[in-house]
């Protein structure tokens, strides 16, 4: 059977992981795999399954360019997203009629075309659903698009049907259970959930114990959804004792005044993969400092950075955090002051630091086998069969 890979949203290095893991799933469960992309995607996971597995079976994938917008912001958002709309239900219409369809992303717009055409096209259709639908738990302004992509949702998934061939698919047994609330009783079964892909280095995780003073920080993106104020507020409390820094990009200004700590680069900037892996390498602990009412239907890929690395973390408790730690790999914490005593505890008795140190990279080892592409291939096959019965 063939498989129909259609994204129209990626560009360059965006959802670069999730993007290749598909891919390398698909060309493990698939005969022959097509898949529609930017250019700049599939160089990027090309290189990534490459680094991976180079023995992946490269001759059973048919690759075929996909026009996309690099912009994303505000309007040209909803002009990038509009064109992906268009490309999304044509795919679906010139798709032969035996192809399973998968799409890497979720537009919202394409979402009603999708399942109406399909009510006569009867195709078998998996969307991957990501961060659009945390729009259902906010509040957007109502000249803004994100305000039309929640109430498509909310329409959709409360009065609507998304009919017997469209399934949705979310990373992880927690947003499944968190999204249920926001279903009808008819769409409860079009939605499934498998773990996040993710290619974890083949290496076993290096084994050093921490440095003293403690060197931690967080990773990717940092902006003020993310816990700016959070980390600003760390510094205040134990700067002087320990090492502070973003090793990733910084999205929003920031009044730092004591300089303790270290940020990698600005929003403008480009980090190269093999530098942003080598700083977190330099890390004892991974900072997350997401608002503890956050990651309810999204998963993070920055805690797959950590777990590959062999970072222990400490973080604040949220809903896919307490589904990802089902054991232990750091210290996890309900707030700021809590989490603040736990670094102040770490300072005045490493000891305690020495003790946990080596169970956390334990444990991790065994996460890393958990989320591996390989073991959630097995689900999504498993899925994959039990879906359409």
């Amino acid at each position: 059977m063939k498989v129909k890979i259609v994204d129209t949203l990626s560009y360059r290095t965006f959802h670069e992981v999730f993007n290749g893991a598909v891919v390398y799933m698909c060309l493990h469960i698939f005969d022959k795999v097509h898949f529609y992309a930017s250019s700049t995607t599939y160089a990027t996971i090309r290189k990534l399954i490459d680094r991976y597995d180079q023995f992946w079976p490269s001759s059973s994938l048919v690759y075929k360019k996909v026009f996309v917008l690099p912009k994303e912001k505000t309007f040209g958002g909803l002009v990038k997203y509009l064109l992906s709309a268009w490309l999304n239900i044509w795919h679906l219409w010139t798709a032969p009629a035996n192809t399973q369809i998968i799409y890497t992303n979720n537009n919202p717009l394409s979402l009603w075309g999708i399942v109406l055409c399909n009510y006569l096209l009867k195709k078998k259709v998996v969307i991957f659903c990501h961060g659009e639908l945390e729009l259902l738990l906010r509040s957007p302004r109502i000249y803004k698009p994100s305000f039309l992509y929640k109430y498509i949702f909310v329409i959709l998934f409360r009065y609507g049907y998304l009919g017997p061939y469209v399934k949705l698919c979310v990373l992880g047994n927690s947003i499944l259970q968190n999204l249920r609330p926001y279903l009808n009783k008819r769409n409860q079964s079009n939605v499934f959930s498998i773990e996040h892909p993710y290619f974890f280095s083949h290496e076993q995780s290096p084994f050093n114990m921490p440095h003293f003073p403690l060197k931690l920080g967080t990773v990717g993106t940092m902006t003020k959804a993310k816990g700016l104020q959070s980390l600003i507020d760390l510094a205040s409390s134990v700067g002087r004792d320990v090492h502070l820094s973003v090793v990733g990009r910084l999205m929003d200004t920031v009044s730092d005044k004591e300089g303790y700590i270290h940020f990698m680069a600005g929003k403008d900037e480009n980090i190269p993969r093999d530098q942003y892996e080598k700083a977190i390498q330099e890390l004892d602990f991974i900072l997350f400092l997401y608002p503890t009412d956050t990651y309810k239907l999204i998963a993070s890929g920055a805690i797959f950075d950590a777990i590959d690395l062999g970072k222990p973390v400490i973080a604040f408790s949220n809903a896919y955090f307490d589904h990802v730690f089902s054991i232990s790999i750091g210290y996890v914490c309900k707030d700021l002051s809590q989490m603040i005593n736990k670094i102040q505890e770490l300072i005045q008795h490493p000891e305690q630091v020495d003790h946990d140190y080596p169970i956390f990279l334990q444990n991790i080892e065994e996460l890393r086998k958990r989320f591996d592409v390989k073991t959630v291939t097995s689900q999504f096959k498993q899925q994959l069969s039990c879906i359409y019965m």
